[in-house]
């Protein structure tokens, strides 16, 4: 979920940063600043032998932060787009999504199948090692899968069910005990093996929040880390100061509201660090970051689509990228909201006017959809559409008796996010003329409050990446649903937090992962996205093209549909001389 921190003001990182620039503790460096002359450098030059060329000083590297930082815990359900972006400087993955969605593996060498898909094989590369020279084994792998399907801590433990032994281990109460079904059989090889076959399981291996954790520092930081229950765990200091890292850079230090800063790994796997420092400056307001670029504040940031033209004048280099994820909005489907009638969800789709934002807002370069079944080769031919009739919704909501008086609560974390607030706000609008009455929610603290509540209607934010049609099941199946049930009907702490259960929806998901031939997948799928488009239990509200503008020195970027998959590359990017 995508959430943001109030804007900092730039001045006063400034000042930190100068004023840090005499100690002999690493800190952050501004971009462009140079140390006042010392009496040595202003004395008159004297002969000396001419020395042998050495190469120029890295610099440091400065980046927007577009959302707020919360935490280096991977499976924290306030994780935000931020928190990705952070994580993948200091932690890494197996593998991942590259920016044109094929897969990169990183950690693993391989990840390979059995011909009937139930035994999953990982070899990792040989000579891994954390960023103190202590190596990387299958043993950390299997202790990142044991914090990351506890079901008392992480917002991603019900994607592991169908993991042999799993279940049974989910109930705990040991967690430091081993998995049956997941295995090391030494140490650069993990196994899985799974109940029922499933040929897409890949894609939940890379799931977004599937780093790979450091045992032996997060167990001396907190010996009993596989007792603490949910809320102690996203307390753990260890998430806000980490000691250790496989990631091509290291947390630093943290100014809360005014910068992060990294230094290089010295044992990276990859290439070597192009960058002496790598800064993140956190602010939510792009039209500020686009300005900070000309001023050299910055030399990486997301901006607008309008901002484009601007910076390409001053001399920056930009480009877009269409989002693997669309801006979601969740339907409260529990009994608490009146969102639990599909009349009044399906009225939503057709009230709010999202191919008419497409064109209009995001220039035509985004994409109005309805269901999250992206891949093509999921059949789209006569299925149902909504687009944007306000008759057809009045008609909805007559139909199942709507109490007007009743007002619509929809959450969104991140206000300054133009495209998302405007987005609601035009909705808002348009539905206000059939007696509809909005209100936006916005601010992290009160959000996640009235989240965890399940006292809201509607909410928006960032969804998810959906590279295989089998990942739609980590948000909608019903043993997603978190573990507590509140008076209200609505249960939290899962990754179904729209509170959707369709079990012929889930079985036909459930059969299609099974099945290794992508035809016949394609028909299960075509019959599941049919249930999907009648209930409706998200809004795909749309998928968006995140703006770019770089410092045109910076070179070897590859540009992100994800803005907080922008570092996974990083490694390959340089300063011109």
């Amino acid at each position: 979920m995508h959430r943001v921190r109030p804007l900092l003001v730039m001045t006063v990182l400034a000042s930190v940063i100068f004023g840090a620039c005499a100690s002999t503790t690493p800190s952050p460096s501004a971009p462009g600043a140079t140390a006042a002359p010392t009496a040595a450098a202003t004395a008159a030059p004297t002969a000396a032998p001419t020395a042998a060329p050495t190469a120029a000083p890295l610099e440091p590297l400065t980046v927007h932060l577009y959302q707020e930082f919360s935490s280096f815990d991977p499976w924290s359900a306030s994780g935000t787009g931020g928190d990705s972006l952070s994580m993948e400087l200091q932690w890494d993955s197996l593998a991942a999504y590259d920016e044109t969605g094929g897969v990169q593996m990183r950690l693993a060498e391989s990840i390979t199948a059995s011909p009937d898909a139930k035994t999953w094989t990982i070899q990792l590369k040989p000579g891994l090692v954390w960023s103190d020279g202590s190596p990387l084994t299958s043993q950390d792998v299997l202790f990142s899968w044991k914090l990351g399907a506890n079901p008392t801590q992480s917002a991603n433990a019900g994607l592991w069910t169908n993991v042999v032994g799993m279940v049974d281990w989910q109930k705990g109460p040991d967690f430091s005990k081993d998995v049956a079904g997941i295995t090391a059989p030494d140490d650069t090889t993990v196994v899985f093996e799974l109940i029922d076959p499933n040929a897409a399981f890949s894609a939940t291996l890379l799931n977004f929040r599937n780093y790979i954790l450091p045992m032996d520092a997060i167990l001396a930081a907190a010996p009993d880390v596989y007792a603490l229950g949910q809320k102690e765990m996203w307390a753990l200091p260890y998430w806000q100061e980490p000691t250790v890292g496989a990631g091509p850079y290291l947390w630093n230090k943290t100014e809360v509201g005014q910068f992060m800063s990294y230094l290089p790994n010295p044992n990276w796997r990859g290439n070597p660090a192009a960058f002496s420092e790598v800064i993140l400056v956190p602010n939510n307001d792009t039209a500020v970051a686009a300005a900070q670029l000309q001023s050299g504040d910055l030399n990486l940031a997301t901006v607008t689509l309008d901002d484009l033209d601007g910076l390409a004048a001053a001399g920056m280099t930009t480009g877009t990228q269409v989002t693997p994820f669309p801006i979601h909005t969740d339907f409260n489907n529990s009994p608490s909201s009146p969102m639990s009638d599909v009349r009044i969800r399906q009225a939503f789709m057709f009230g709010c006017d999202r191919q008419g934002f497409v064109d209009s807002f995001l220039k035509g370069k985004g994409m109005k959809l309805d269901t999250y079944f992206f891949p093509d080769w999921v059949p789209k031919d006569g299925v149902k559409t909504y687009n944007f009739d306000l008759a057809a919704a009045k008609a909805l909501l007559d139909e199942a008796a709507f109490d007007y008086g009743h007002t619509v609560r929809w959450l969104s974390w991140n206000k300054d996010a133009r495209d998302r607030q405007s987005f609601i706000e035009d909705c808002q609008s348009k539905m206000k003329t059939i007696g509809v009455t909005i209100e936006i929610t916005n601010g992290l603290d009160v959000t996640d409050a009235l989240g965890r509540a399940g006292d809201w209607d509607l909410q928006l934010y960032g969804g998810y990446p959906i590279q295989e049609p089998d990942q739609i099941r980590q948000f909608t199946a019903c043993a997603a649903f978190g573990g507590n049930k509140l008076a209200n009907g609505y249960t939290e702490g899962g990754a179904n937090v729209s509170n959707f259960c369709n079990p012929e929806f889930d079985d036909l998901m459930v059969q299609a992962s099974r099945i290794a031939d992508q035809g016949e997948r394609a028909a299960l799928y075509s019959q599941a996205q049919d249930i999907w488009l009648e209930q409706v239990p998200i809004m795909v509200t749309y998928r968006r093209a995140t703006a770019y503008a770089w410092d045109s020195r910076l070179t070897g970027l590859s540009v992100y549909g994800d803005p907080s998959q922008m570092f996974w590359k990083i490694d390959e990017w340089s300063f011109t001389p």
